[in-house]
């Protein structure tokens, strides 16, 4: 299995549209590719931002390779998601899983 990584920010207020955004947006798209085994999206509160660090799940690199081209260190912000963020990455990384404990994960 591979975690793609990505992280943003967002102001407190603009955290609602952001995430209403993902479900509608994002979310679907990566429904539709061969390979996806799902994402979380996680949030830290600072004093005046929503600092997100959002994890998706992978089959393979190739499945990885398949969805985001030969340059997959190249983020995936489709434009409505830009128009609610301060700050984003402008690139992913990529993780092998290489102990997985749990029955639930």
């Amino acid at each position: 299995m591979i975690i793609r990584t990505w992280r943003a920010k967002s102001s407190k207020n603009q955290e609602n549209e952001y995430l209403a955004t993902v479900r509608r947006v994002v979310l679907p798209r990566f429904e539709q590719i061969p390979g996806y085994l799902g994402s979380l999206f996680l949030r830290r509160l600072t004093q005046d931002k929503s600092d997100y660090l959002v994890l998706t799940c992978w089959e393979s690199i190739e499945h990885v390779k398949n969805f985001f081209g030969p340059d997959i260190g190249v983020a995936y912000v489709p434009p409505p998601i830009q128009e609610t963020l301060d700050e984003f990455d402008q690139t992913a990384d990529h993780f092998d899983v290489v102990i997985r404990h749990g029955n639930k994960l």
